[in-house]
Formats: C-alpha cells, structure tokens, sequence
C-alpha cells in the first residue's frame, strides 16, 4: 500500500468521523475543494502547509494520515472485520439484501458504508459491556 493510498483512506476515514464532506474540509483549511477530491481519491497527498493545517482541524497528528494501522482509530479502514466461512451458509433474506445493496454502491459509498456498521457495533458492544448487570454468583 502506498502512501498516497494510506492518505486516501484516512481522508475518507477522517470525513466520515467528523461528518463533513470534501467541501466543508476544503474550507476549513483553506484550500480548493478539487485538493480535498484529490487527497480523498489517491492522486495526491496533503503535505507540507496543508498537511500542518489537517492535522490542526482534525486533531490528529501529521503522521496518522500515512499510518497504514493505527490502533488510536475506531475502526481500520484498510482491516474490515472478517467472517468465517460458516457463517455465510446461512444469510437471512435481510442480510443478503444488505450484500446486494453493497455491491450496487461505488467502493467509496461502500467503504463509509462499512466503517458506519463497524462504529456501530463497536459502540454496541462497549455500550453493553458497562450495561450489563454483574453476575450474582
């Protein structure tokens, strides 16, 4: 993986944490949207000025942007989380939907897509862990 490509997943990474689009950061750093679209897509990278600027408005150091895996992150956009092959044998008709739904979105619909579920079980499973009544034994 290069790093225009680790650049380009944590563009999108950071867009989808924050809420913004390529418009609201681009204005947020000063600089064109068509160099956001840029970073967001691979074909550049942020760096000097504007990779010092980044990292002031997203809060994250210069190097997390080429970091391939950074354990600070929620979710590594670059490891989905993987399922075993059982598990496929028996999809619900809701989960294929899903499957064929994913297929139909372009990879970076598809990827916000799959970093939302991720964020979502994670917070799920914290949620439950400080939930959950203490077992009387």
């Amino acid at each position: 993986m290069t790093k225009h490509d680790v650049a380009s997943r944590k563009i999108k990474q950071l867009l989808f944490e924050k809420g913004w689009n390529r418009s609201e950061l681009a204005r947020k750093l000063g600089v064109s949207a068509q160099t956001v679209h840029q970073w967001d897509k691979g074909i550049t990278r942020p760096n000097g000025a504007n990779l010092t600027k980044l990292a002031e408005v997203s809060g994250k150091a210069e190097s997390w942007f080429f970091q391939a895996d950074n354990d600070d992150s929620p979710v590594s956009p670059s490891k989905p989380m993987l399922m075993k092959d059982d598990e496929f044998s028996e999809l619900t008709e809701e989960e294929k939907r899903l499957i064929r739904v994913y297929r139909l979105l372009a990879d970076y619909d598809g990827n916000n897509m799959l970093l939302a579920f991720e964020m979502r079980y994670k917070e799920l499973k914290a949620y439950e862990k400080y939930t959950k009544p203490p077992s009387i034994k």
